[in-house]
């Protein structure tokens, strides 16, 4: 049994521009993960994972217009430009938690899992209101256990439009379990959802 499961379009534009809103009130809204990572819309780097730091002279106008153009790219649909306008405030060592979410919103919509995991757990790390982007990104690279632990941590102090789609994604999360029961019974085999086999020793809490 194989299918695939993507939840990057869940209302992420307008939870992008209620966080921008709520982080820069005169920033443009999207919202995604930031990525230390891009060097530019096609190239990678990982400055942050081998502890270099760009050493950096913009003033805060000019990483302001980056956020700002990041942010109006990604409202245009051009994800790549936007990871790479914010990663330039990432290397010159000025990106919060709310970077790094709109980044990773950007790797989902670009359907780059483990990127977008990466700077999600990032956000995350930062600031716990990151959770749904984070769940929802484990949720598609199929870290689903992981996936489960972090929206019950997060679902009880949750609200609103979050703690809704949290609680949508934890029945996801159990409506797979009972498909990979039901396969395992019937076929002695996993399933296979976006193109990782799931086997029954990862379940075995899914639906406690």
């Amino acid at each position: 049994m194989s299918f695939s499961l993507s939840l990057k379009e869940s209302s992420t534009a307008k939870r992008a521009r209620t966080i921008a809103e709520a982080h820069r009130p005169a920033e443009p809204a999207f919202v995604a993960a930031d990525d230390p990572s891009e060097t530019s819309d096609v190239q990678s780097a990982a400055p942050e994972l081998v502890g270099f730091k760009v050493a950096s002279l913009l003033d805060i106008d000019t990483l302001k217009q980056l956020r700002d153009t990041g942010c109006a790219s990604a409202d245009a649909g051009d994800f790549k430009a936007a990871i790479s306008s914010w990663s330039r405030v990432i290397r010159a060592g000025e990106a919060g938690p709310d970077v790094h979410n709109w980044i990773a919103q950007a790797y989902m919509e670009l359907d780059e899992d483990w990127r977008a995991v990466h700077h999600a757990e990032i956000a995350y790390t930062g600031d716990s209101a990151f959770a749904l982007t984070y769940a929802r990104a484990l949720f598609n690279y199929g870290e689903l256990g992981k996936c489960k632990d972090t929206i019950q941590d997060n679902l009880e102090k949750a609200s609103g439009e979050d703690r809704a789609d949290l609680q949508s994604l934890l029945a996801d999360i159990r409506r797979i379990s009972s498909l990979v029961e039901k396969d395992l019974a019937e076929h002695h085999r996993g399933v296979v959802v976006n193109g990782r086999t799931i086997t029954m020793p990862f379940w075995e809490t899914a639906q406690k």
